[in-house]
């Protein structure tokens, strides 16, 4: 993560791009440099924020999951439990 941000910093300034395209591997590269860096300095907080993140995740995704088959059982239900057919 780090190493290809450093890369793209260098190679921004080493290629003679545009201003415009420089400045794009710079942001770039940044957003990849900064995230290495704050888990090189805080280890834990890159254990617990991904863990976080992924569980609200799950959470979420499995709260619409059950409201979706809730809302399409309420469908087969109302059009008088037609099963679909197999062509």
């Amino acid at each position: 993560m780090g190493a290809t941000g450093v890369m793209e910093i260098v190679l921004a300034f080493e290629r003679g791009e545009k201003p415009g395209e420089r400045a794009l591997f710079v942001l770039t590269g940044l957003v990849s440099v900064v995230p290495a860096f704050v888990l090189f300095a805080r280890p834990d907080i890159g254990a617990v924020s991904p863990a976080t993140v992924f569980g609200l995740f799950s959470i979420f995704y499995g709260t619409t999951g059950i409201v979706a088959s809730f809302q399409g059982r309420r469908v087969r239900k109302d059009i008088g439990g037609a099963q679909p057919t197999h062509t």
